[in-house]
């Protein structure tokens, strides 16, 4: 995975590779953005501006297994120094892989891979600043989950320099189906959720901290989303 002038977040010939199927049913790939992703072995995206996280496809056979970053290349010096990080929504964790090169997780028998794990860039500027201590206080719940035709999102003990909180709610492919913003105040923010259109499924809610500038100031565990209408 890269980031090139002239490459786009699509599917490029000249900067992506296919990821070919795996007879064996082990497969791991980035995700193309959009309503028909594709799978990629080679992903050059458009250069860097932003944070960006960039879903990961896999498909695994019940068991434990490792990731392992081998190397980070030019990620020191891209966009003045962009830290990358490796997601786990089901545990919502995020990972520096520059200080924890290799990531370990299980996965169950007949559990759905598709969506738990991604990639976070960060560029230099728009690193979390808020400390981990403080993020890990906050309480954030869905009610009703399962849910049928809406849901309430409520999220508190949010530390005062968070101003806004952003949500997006993405399918298992990593598809943004819904974004939000919630203004804070007194350290809270609550959101009424439309899931009416939205089919049978699992989602997972991505939720991002920010300041009174926009600046992104942390981000929060997943939240896991079972629409059963």
């Amino acid at each position: 995975m890269y980031f090139e002038t002239g490459a786009t977040n699509g599917y490029d010939g000249k900067y992506d590779a296919y990821k070919l199927a795996n007879p064996s049913g082990y497969y791991l790939g980035s995700a193309t953005p959009g309503p028909a992703p594709l799978g990629l072995s080679i992903d050059g995206r458009a250069p860097l501006a932003t944070v960006t996280e960039i879903p990961l496809w896999v498909s695994l056979p019940a068991g434990p297994y490792t990731f392992t970053a081998t190397e980070l290349l030019n990620f020191a010096t891209l966009a003045g120094g962009t830290q990358v990080q490796l997601r786990d929504a089901q545990l919502g964790t995020l990972t520096d892989l520059a200080t924890v090169p290799s990531y370990s997780f299980s996965v169950a028998a007949n559990a759905a891979t598709a969506g738990r794990f991604s990639l976070v860039f960060r560029p230099s500027g728009v690193l979390a600043t808020i400390p981990g201590t403080a993020l890990a206080q906050v309480s954030a719940s869905l009610y009703p989950n399962p849910a049928t035709s809406t849901t309430a999102l409520s999220v508190t003990n949010l530390p005062a320099a968070v101003a806004t909180l952003q949500v997006e709610v993405v399918d298992v492919l990593g598809r943004a189906v819904g974004r939000y913003t919630l203004p804070v105040r007194s350290g809270s923010a609550t959101q009424s959720v439309a899931t009416d259109q939205l089919a049978n499924t699992l989602y997972l809610l991505r939720l991002t901290a920010l300041d009174a500038q926009g600046q992104v100031q942390g981000t929060l565990p997943t939240r896991r989303l079972v629409l059963a209408h």
